[in-house]
Order: structure tokens, then sequence, then C-alpha cells
């Protein structure tokens, strides 16, 4: 667990010592709704950006973006990369590896009235 403070370089009223916590800090119920709002995140990345053409998992994309323009349903695409189990396992896998490496605060960061 890491702890992170304002120094006393300037003066500033209501400043809030703030708690970084690690992934593994993270209660289940935290973690399962980041989960959840990172892969919605990748799932919306793979179809923006989309995926190299050397990329294993390029053609998969390509079916599942073809699929949704072929039913008109481009709102599907996301379920229906979802519904490869193959590019599943990869959005899973970005996001856990993202959700792992980042710092969680246990508040929003607000420092009012600062005096420099």
């Amino acid at each position: 667990m890491l702890i992170f403070s304002t120094n006393n370089s300037f003066l500033a009223t209501n400043v809030k010592t703030v708690q970084l916590l690690e992934w593994q800090d993270l209660t289940d119920e935290q973690r399962s709704l980041l989960m959840e709002k990172q892969v919605n995140i990748q799932v919306k990345w793979m179809i923006e950006i989309g995926l190299e053409p050397d990329h294993p998992l390029y053609f998969n994309l390509e079916l599942a973006v073809n699929l949704s323009e072929k039913m008109h349903t481009p709102w599907f695409v996301g379920g229906y990369i979802m519904d490869d189990p193959e590019l599943k396992v990869e959005v899973y896998e970005i996001a856990e590896a993202f959700l792992d490496e980042a710092l969680y605060s246990n508040l929003d960061i607000t420092i009012l009235d600062v005096e420099l």
C-alpha cells in the first residue's frame, strides 16, 4: 500500500491525504466493477483502432466487424467481438494487464484555496 500526501512547500486549505491502492488491495467488488469498465474500454478500442494486420487475431476481429455490417447491426459489434472466444481472452488479458499496473486512489483529489 502506498501513501501520498502534499508537502509543506505551499499553503493550502482542505488538503486531504490520498491513499494509493494497488490491484491486490482492492475488494472483489471493486475489482469486478473496474474489470467490467476496462473490458468495455478495450472492446471500444478494438472497434475504433482495430488490430495490426499481422496480429494473430486480426482475421477474427474483421469477421466480427463484417458480421455487424452484414447484419446492419453496428451496435452489436462489441457483442460479436466478445462472442469470439479468442478475442474475448485477448480483451480480458489486455484489461487485466492494464488494471494490474494501475494505482487507485481512495478518493477524488481536490485541492481548494491554494496560495502559492
